[in-house]
């Protein structure tokens, strides 16, 4: 099967993929240079990173920054909230990294002309248990930084959702497979 629109697919997955793990090696790289030498990081500040939803939030530079305790910069955090960070960028990239091999899977299974098969409806039933996972860990983070500590609470519906349309699809592709199964019973 020649499909144009599902080979490019497969090539922004793969793409998509190397992103995400260069996150990922690069996130460990930064945290790990963080907790031995926070002084270089001494004018990044973290916008909106212990907010709750998916991901991490924003850091930039920022020279002209006062350290007037209305920024948080990443060289003022403890070890224990950059391992925080740190371990959300974990669970967030390893998360979406599997999210990734199973739409993969899916695609190169629907690639090669195998789509309503029990592969593709457990490949569809994983993707709902991790966009669950997701959205549980999206909807809360917290911050401890110059002796405050602070808890954010949120629902982060897009995951809800997307998890939510995974098993919608994966009982979809079980009734195909069931109607697959019944025509070919019959001839």
């Amino acid at each position: 099967m020649n499909n144009r629109i599902l080979n490019f697919a497969l090539i922004l997955l793969k793409v998509v993929m190397g992103l995400v793990v260069l996150v990922l090696l690069g996130g460990t790289g930064v945290a790990i240079h963080l907790l031995f030498s926070p002084e270089s990081y001494s004018q990044v500040v973290a916008e909106n990173a212990f907010q709750t939803g998916f991901g991490l939030g924003n850091f930039k530079f920022c020279p002209e920054c006062a350290h007037d305790g209305s920024r948080i910069f990443l060289g003022e955090l403890s070890q224990g909230m950059i391992l925080w960070l740190f371990v959300r960028l974990l669970v967030f990239g390893g998360l979406v990294l599997a999210i990734l091999v199973r739409i993969g899977k899916i695609f190169n299974s629907v690639k090669s002309a195998r789509t309503f098969y029990d592969e593709n409806i457990r490949h569809f039933r994983i993707l709902g248990r991790l966009s669950l996972a997701i959205f549980l860990f999206s909807s809360f983070n917290f911050v401890s930084w110059r002796g405050e500590t602070g808890f954010h609470f949120t629902l982060a519906f897009g995951p809800l959702f997307f998890g939510v349309g995974c098993m919608v699809l994966a009982e979809v592709f079980r009734e195909g497979k069931l109607l697959l199964e019944d025509n070919a019973s019959i001839i």
